[in-house]
């Protein structure tokens, strides 16, 4: 079993990483910034399982197609494959600015799309393995507070839900993530204030979020 995570700057990614390297698997860990990579992940010292590195983005189509080349040129046997990455951006700005709300929608959902599909076409013709794709409760419903990356997200947890239910009987097991409010440094940023109002028994700690 190997572990690619897609996203491995993202504190749940880390989380994830760092079970599966203490179980003894081997990681490929891709994120947009390589250099932030490099600090996280010291270079491995040649006993236990093998961590590679290696940068990737989804700003646009053309970047998430060679992300996902990269994914489909570096699955093992038996791989398992987390995509933890996104985007929250500014809501707020969202609402009023057509180029905002396209992002949110792009990085949360259309690339996703782009990125997802090809990958899990290989693991179709494999006959194994695992997508792990992180959504959100956000897609549940709208709400007025983040109905454009509430939008995005049930695009891609109905997407993925019809994903699993086509790549079953190949062999290949699609789970949808959708866990809430985590304890990250992104949900602070993006809620701010209203970050110190949740309930603390409503905020799921990060480390079980990985298991």
């Amino acid at each position: 079993m190997s572990l690619i995570v897609i996203g491995a700057t993202s504190e749940i990614g880390q989380s994830t990483a760092k079970i599966f390297f203490g179980a003894g698997h081997d990681l490929l860990l891709i994120a947009r910034d390589i250099n932030l990579l490099r600090e996280r992940y010291p270079k491995e010292s040649g006993i236990g399982p093998s961590v590679d590195i290696s940068q990737g983005c989804i700003d646009d189509l053309k970047s998430t197609k060679s992300l996902a080349e990269t994914v489909i040129g570096s699955l093992r046997s038996d791989p398992y494959v987390l995509i933890a990455i996104g985007s929250i951006q500014n809501e707020t700005l969202s609402r009023v600015s057509s180029d905002s709300a396209t992002y949110i929608i792009d990085v949360n959902f259309r690339n996703l799309v782009a990125l997802i599909t090809p990958i899990a076409e290989a693991l179709r013709e494999r006959r194994e393995g695992c997508l792990i794709i992180l959504s959100s409760v956000a897609g549940d419903r709208g709400r007025q507070s983040n109905y454009v990356y509430g939008s995005a997200k049930a695009g891609l947890s109905t997407y993925t839900q019809g994903l699993r239910s086509r790549l079953v009987l190949d062999g290949v097991h699609v789970l949808t993530v959708k866990p809430g409010y985590v304890d990250t440094a992104m949900l602070r940023e993006a809620l701010g204030e209203t970050y110190r109002k949740i309930p603390r028994f409503l905020v799921g700690d990060l480390d079980r979020v990985g298991e």
